[in-house]
């Protein structure tokens, strides 16, 4: 499947050491996007994406920005709904709610972080116990997402 992915999500993939968990999909990320992940090069995680990308599991693509996207999202966010929409990907990682809710306006299919774990239990690549302590784990290191998506993910869990 192809997808085009945000910053956020490889970073925090990255830190919980589960970028691995992308390798099954036809992954690109925007130039924009890898700028933002260079800007990281003091952390471990750009060490860790760097050689993800140089194993040939991330394409990088320039993109010329779409006009009508708000200034309020960030360059990535705009990359990445942009490249989407030029090159008919239906399906986008972004973790920012705003974000999510621009992307679906144009039709596309907005996926954050945690539902790529969600998506991780059901593939059987990780226990629902892991995927409890890689949510704690994703806290711990600064991850900021509602406590209502937590709950429904754990409920989730849960129920399998």
């Amino acid at each position: 499947m192809k997808i085009i992915s945000n910053t956020s999500p490889l970073i925090f993939l990255a830190k919980i050491e589960k970028l691995y968990l992308l390798k099954n999909y036809e992954l690109t990320i925007p130039n924009v996007v890898f700028r933002e992940v260079e800007k990281k090069r003091e952390d471990q995680t750009y060490f860790i994406i760097k050689k993800f990308i140089q194993d040939n599991k991330i394409k990088i693509q320039d993109v010329e920005l779409l006009k009508k996207l708000p200034n309020s999202l960030g360059d990535g966010e705009k990359g990445v709904i942009s490249l989407a929409v030029k090159e008919g990907v239906k399906n986008v990682i972004i973790d920012e709610k705003k974000a999510r809710t621009i992307a679906k306006s144009y039709n596309l299919i907005p996926k954050g972080t945690l539902a790529l774990l969600a998506t991780a239990v059901k593939k059987k690549e990780i226990s629902e116990r892991e995927c409890k302590e890689l949510i704690l784990g994703l806290l711990k290191k600064g991850y900021r997402i509602d406590q209502k998506l937590i709950m429904e993910l754990i409920e989730f869990l849960g129920n399998k």
